[in-house]
């Protein structure tokens, strides 16, 4: 996805040493993936040997190139600043924007932008960043989950896609080498696209996105092989003992290439990371924290790329390293514009590589192509998800969501292109299909979340659907015993659910209330429909060590009964409790729990911090996470309402500001009756 100048290198070494034939033609790489050096090859030509050209005549830093740079970079800019909003206000994925901003600025459309090379490389700097982001959510113990749908769910996907699609290829006419291919590179999907739009869509915490994220994660170390592989693909004899011995040379090379390659990172992370970033703090250099930072990106991702793994891999490794770390959340911030914005133009300039002429010269057999692309690709990843757990809506969700190409095909068909058994129309085609498949992504997740609540329906009887949940939380109680137990999963257990679930720490909801629990399931959230005054209720679903257990109902019976019941059941499990006022939340405390707050706007958020104290987060995490879920919710403008009428009570009284303060409180008001209006009303 990044720079593959050397692995394309190393991969056509690998060729010659097989006995890979050439190509005759003069093919270039015409990816954004492939740097400039690597275009600068002729394939006719021999490796290594640039191709001629004139020389300069003009200073390479002239001023109509500075002009015209700064031109091309302006116009994606101001792409960028008009795509966003707009499409927001019509309730579109902004990358549906970028890839339409990119079609029509590139050179397939307008061609206000020309040339590629240096945009592309710098955009793709964007992809680093956000595999770098999502190491750092990630914990050793939370990686640890990912293998079973990394080395699981996603090696039965690339197997079963590849054959299907590979086969396909074939039936249309193409020879062996072109099919294995074209089925391997479609078997790819697209990191940038699905993390981006989970974000968008907040279901980064639900149970399919990890699901997700595992096939992604094994997709992105599946590269690494299969572009030592495509150039093998193009010899003419497979029986010869020379050709086997090449094979295995290159397989073992590669192997040992990706070990070093990623103990080089662990090992850097371990004992240079840590140690410069602290030192570094200690300076208070805001542009000394964020140059470190910059450079632990881009230094991984140079470390990976120069042993002939991906960037990508690196970058995300040196991300879960410092997700444990107490930067993590200074670093976050650090980087979130520049991912934001290179992360755009990654978007962007793969809408400028699709020739969208292919599309109106071939309209149907265009997309017939990319609609059996999503097909095949959703519906085997949708049926492999179900024995991983996954319910029905889950599974077709996590589908939808992965049906898409990937941008790693085009370095896999640019390769293929380049040694001579993939023309340059077919190359074109899939290019269209990739590009034309992930804009359909946010259309696909659409679909699935509309699908969701219809294949739950009468699919399953309630024995069924009982005892599949009771394997889940089993499972869950399986991967980690650190499960935080939220019993009641009205507004404040939804607050906690969150908080917890930017920690990526493991929890499981309780409640009683079937439509909820089934709206929850729907969502991802692990709940189960129960009874928490009854005895053995945990033990009943597969629930033996919980970390904790988090009492957010308002009834102070009930809590009461509940707290009586876990100190019988399990005494050394500490239990967070929130009370109505100071008398209740004495008689709590006495009871022996260890957190009581009283109720008011602000509890829910306090009674999650201490949970996330106790579960051994750091102070400075907790308080960020606090503080991002106060703004989402509005929490930070009614503190500044309070005390601006206070301030207006002592004297100090602005008419303008009491009457916006005034409305603003009212608003809030008749929003908090209208909840309490629907919560009794569920009640009845």
């Amino acid at each position: 996805m990044m720079d593959y100048g050397g692995l394309c290198g190393f991969s056509v070494a690998v060729a010659d040493r097989v006995g890979a034939r050439r190509s005759s033609s003069s093919c270039r790489f015409e990816s954004s993936f492939v740097p400039r050096r690597s275009r600068s090859w002729r394939c006719g030509s021999s490796v290594g040997v640039p191709e001629t050209s004139p020389r300069r005549t003009e200073p390479r830093w002239s001023c109509n190139a500075v002009v015209g740079g700064l031109k091309e970079t302006l116009e994606l800019l101001i792409a960028s600043a008009v795509v966003v909003p707009l499409f927001k206000r019509f309730n579109l994925s902004p990358v549906l924007g970028f890839l339409a901003a990119g079609v029509a600025l590139g050179p397939h459309g307008l061609r206000l932008v020309t040339e590629l090379d240096d945009i592309a490389q710098i955009a793709d700097i964007g992809v680093l960043f956000l595999l770098f982001e999502m190491g750092l959510e990630l914990s050793i113990d939370r990686l640890k989950k990912l293998r079973v749908y990394a080395f699981g769910l996603g090696t039965l996907q690339m197997a079963l896609t590849s054959t299907a699609l590979a086969a396909g290829a074939l039936m249309m006419g193409a020879g062996i080498s072109e099919s294995l291919v074209i089925g391997t590179s479609l078997s790819l999907s697209s990191s940038a696209f699905v993390l981006q739009l989970l974000a968008e869509r907040k279901e980064q915490s639900s149970r399919y996105a990890t699901a997700a994220f595992g096939v992604l994660l094994l997709q992105d170390i599946a590269v690494v092989p299969l572009l030592v592989l495509v150039p093998l693909l193009s010899t003419t004899e497979w029986t010869g003992f020379q050709q086997i011995e090449g094979l295995i040379t290159a397989i073992l090379a590669t192997a040992a290439k990706a070990v070093a390659g990623v103990f080089a990172v662990v090992v850097g992370g371990g004992f240079v990371l840590r140690p410069v970033f602290r030192f570094v703090s200690e300076s208070r250099s805001a542009e000394a924290f964020t140059s470190v930072v910059l450079a632990t990106v881009l230094g991984a991702g140079f470390i990976t790329n120069e042993l002939g793994l991906s960037m990508t891999l690196g970058a995300f490794i040196a991300g879960v390293l410092l997700s444990e770390s107490s930067y993590r959340s200074r670093i976050q911030v650090d980087i979130e514009p520049f991912r934001g914005l290179l992360l755009g133009l990654f978007f962007i300039t793969t809408g400028m590589s699709m020739d969208i002429s292919v599309f109106l010269e071939q309209p149907l057999e265009t997309a017939a192509l990319i609609a059996s692309l999503i097909a095949v690709k959703s519906t085997i990843l949708g049926l492999l998800a179900r024995p991983f757990n996954l319910s029905a809506p889950e599974s077709a969700k996590l589908g939808l969501i992965l049906g898409q190409g990937g941008e790693f095909g085009f370095v896999l068909f640019a390769l293929a292109n380049k040694l001579g058994f993939l023309p340059d129309d077919v190359n074109k085609i899939l290019v269209v299909v990739i590009v034309s498949s992930m804009a359909l992504t946010p259309l696909m997740a659409e679909i699935g979340a509309k699908l969701a609540p219809i294949i739950q329906g009468p699919q399953y009887s309630e024995v069924e659907e009982e005892e599949r949940e009771r394997e889940l939380v089993k499972s869950q109680t399986r991967v980690s015993k650190n499960v935080v137990i939220i019993i009641g999963y009205g507004e404040v257990g939804h607050l906690v659910v969150d908080m917890l679930s930017r920690k990526f720490i493991p929890f499981i909801v309780i409640d009683k209330n079937e439509s909820l629990v089934r709206d929850a399931t729907l969502q991802g959230v692990p709940c189960v429909c129960a009874d928490a005054e009854q005895h053995g209720f945990l033990n009943d679903h597969g629930i033996t060590s919980p970390t904790a257990v988090v009492l957010t109902m308002n009834s102070s019976r009930i809590a009461t009964g509940v707290v009586n019941n876990m100190q019988v059941e399990n005494p050394e499990v500490p239990i967070y409790v929130r009370a109505r006022d100071m008398r209740k939340m004495n008689r709590l405390k006495n009871l022996g729990v260890v957190a009581t707050y009283p109720e008011t706007l602000e509890s829910s958020l306090a009674l999650a911090e201490e949970v996330m104290r106790g579960y051994g987060i750091p102070d400075q995490d907790v308080r960020s996470i606090a503080k991002s879920l106060r703004n989402e919710r509005g929490f930070d403008e009614l503190k500044r309402i309070k005390k601006r009428i206070r301030a207006d009570a002592l004297g100090d009284f602005d008419p303008e500001v009491k009457r916006e303060v005034t409305e603003l409180v009212i608003v809030d008001r008749e929003k908090m009756k209208e909840l309490n209006d629907q919560k009794l009303r569920k009640e009845k």
